[in-house]
């Protein structure tokens, strides 16, 4: 939710936001340009402007007020004597590493973010139906978990099928999602003559 944005930044989402970002510009034939840019803080050294320096503001107790206290920005703000806005600013450009409790929860989804980028449902589809590629080969092709190309095909089941795999093989969509995450992480659908996994 955007009353969450900063508060939910990591530095670990803001380098894959940005790579993401990098990689649409190249796509619409820009390169050598940066996703964002904000003019430098040297033009206004001189100026007596209103509001806090926002190199005053203590980052390190920022962050433990945000992962620790669990504090929304405007809390924090007010905890640290600052405008709303400063607070926000600062996390959008310096955002607070993930607690130690949520840093697996995080670099899960992260993993599985990268894993629904990189392989939309008709790629994954021509991966796993069409060439008959193991789970295992699929995420070591998208540079990313077993766990994650194993939950991404659940989720492309349900969402084709309407419910949850049972287990079954699905006639609606000829996929083979069937037995436990390593049983699928170690096989594939095959046939004879098809490319080795």
């Amino acid at each position: 939710m955007l009353r969450t944005f900063e508060t939910d930044l990591t530095p670990a989402l803001v380098s894959q936001l940005e790579g993401h970002a990098g990689e649409f510009l190249t796509r619409k034939g820009i390169h050598g340009e940066p996703p964002s840019w904000q003019p430098p803080t040297d033009i206004i050294r001189d100026l007596e402007l209103p509001g806090c320096d926002l190199r005053d503001i203590d980052l390190d107790l920022l962050h433990r007020l945000i992962r620790d206290e669990f504090l929304t920005t405007a809390q924090a703000a007010r905890r640290l004597g600052v405008s709303h806005d400063a607070v926000r600013f600062v996390l959008q450009e310096q955002p607070a590493p993930p607690g130690e409790r949520k840093s697996a929860k995080w670099e899960r989804g992260a993993t599985l973010r990268r894993a629904r980028v990189a392989l939309p449902r008709d790629k994954f589809a021509g991966f796993f139906l069409d060439e008959y590629r193991s789970l295992k080969w699929i995420a070591e092709h998208a540079d990313v978990t077993v766990d994650a190309i194993v939950v991404l095909a659940r989720d492309y089941e349900r969402s084709a099928t309407g419910k949850r795999p049972a287990g079954a093989r699905s006639t609606s969509t000829g996929s083979a999602l069937s037995g436990p995450p390593d049983a699928l992480a170690a096989t594939s659908p095959r046939r004879r003559g098809s490319p080795p996994g």
